[in-house]
């Protein structure tokens, strides 16, 4: 129910050095949960970015992982193009 303190623990778990390995589960896990998130709490550009992060870390994995990668920057095109929230 708290979206700010949800996105803040997302956040930790995406930052450089959580893991120490290029992609973990977790932080791609986060990084779905966060551009969601982000458009809840209004910030479109967080959004786009955590939509296209995840869209790069994906576009070389499997038939699956490529369609999950397009869906994400698909997103990220559509906010780019949405006029700003009122």
């Amino acid at each position: 129910g708290d979206t700010r303190r949800t996105i803040e623990l997302y956040e930790g778990i995406v930052q450089p050095g959580y893991t120490g390995w290029g992609i973990s589960p977790y932080r791609v896990r986060a990084l779905m949960r966060l551009g969601p998130l982000y458009e809840e709490a209004g910030d479109t550009r967080k959004a786009i970015e955590a939509y296209t992060t995840l869209s790069r870390l994906w576009t070389d994995g499997d038939r699956h992982g490529r369609a999950v990668a397009e869906r994400f920057a698909d997103r990220a095109r559509a906010l780019e193009t949405e006029p700003p929230p009122e």
